[in-house]
C-alpha cells in the first residue's frame, strides 16, 4: 500500500468526536507502539492505517514479529501476558467497538496485527 502523508488537522478530521472513542484511539496507539518496541523484528517496516467512514473508524497497526530466538530469555513466546490487549478490548467494548490482536501469515514471516474498530 502506498503511504499517504496527512497534516495533524487532516488526521484529526478522521477521528471520531466522542471522548471515549478518542481515548480508545490513544490507548490503541500506545498498545501498538509498546508491542512494536517489544516484539517487532529490528529494521522491519511497521504499517499503520486509519480508515474513516460515516459509521466507523478502523485503525490497524501491523509489524513483523521477532523469531523466538530473538526474544529475551524470559519471554520465549511470540506475545506476552495479553493484559494490554485485554485492557484495550475492555475500552473498545465501552464504546461498542472492538479490538483484536492476531497473527497474520506473510511471505516475510508472521505479522502481528492490532485491529481496532470504533463506531462514530
Amino acid at each position: 500500500a502506498q503511504a499517504t502523508s496527512l497534516s495533524s488537522r487532516e488526521f484529526a478530521a478522521l477521528l471520531p468526536d466522542g471522548n471515549q472513542q478518542r481515548m480508545l484511539i490513544q490507548r490503541a496507539l500506545f498498545e501498538g507502539t509498546t508491542n512494536i518496541l517489544k516484539y517487532a523484528k529490528p529494521g522491519s517496516t511497521v504499517e499503520f492505517a486509519i480508515r474513516s467512514s460515516r459509521r466507523r473508524v478502523i485503525l490497524y497497526i501491523r509489524n513483523l514479529c521477532k523469531a523466538a530466538d530473538e526474544l529475551p530469555a524470559k519471554r520465549k513466546t511470540i506475545m506476552s501476558s495479553g493484559l494490554g490487549l485485554e485492557s484495550l478490548t475492555q475500552w473498545a467494548n465501552r464504546t461498542k467497538g472492538s479490538a483484536r490482536g492476531h497473527l497474520v501469515d506473510s511471505q516475510a514471516g508472521p505479522l502481528w496485527s492490532l485491529d481496532v474498530e470504533i463506531p462514530r
